[in-house]
């Protein structure tokens, strides 16, 4: 397993590979920070940067410069993914879900 690297080291890696502009590396700085803190036991920061960057690549694609909030929106949503693959755990069903309805019907029966 790698070896967990401080937000210090995170910002310090974002600024010197990014081609980004300064305000930009440290958006995306705060937001490994940020993300790095929630997601803590169970993913590493590495981990947390690379799909940030995955994401702004991404969303600088689609609409020109990336806005921070999305990056960071995107970049929660796809870690949010990975631990749920790795506890082998299913998301939880919305509301509207066959298995709600059925539950529904079968209580009102």
């Amino acid at each position: 397993m790698a070896a967990y690297r401080s937000p210090s080291a995170v910002e310090t890696s974002t600024e010197s590979t990014s081609p980004a502009s300064a305000p930009d590396a440290k958006s995306l700085a705060d937001a490994v920070e940020r993300l790095s803190a929630e997601f803590q036991p169970e993913l590493p920061a590495w981990l947390v940067l690379s799909t940030l960057r995955r994401c702004r690549r991404e969303l600088d694609i689609i609409s020109g410069p990336a806005l921070p909030e999305l990056v960071e929106r995107l970049g929660r949503q796809r870690l949010s993914d990975i631990v749920i693959a790795r506890r082998g755990t299913a998301p939880r069903r919305t509301r509207g879900s066959r298995q709600s309805l059925a539950r529904t019907r079968a209580t009102a029966a």
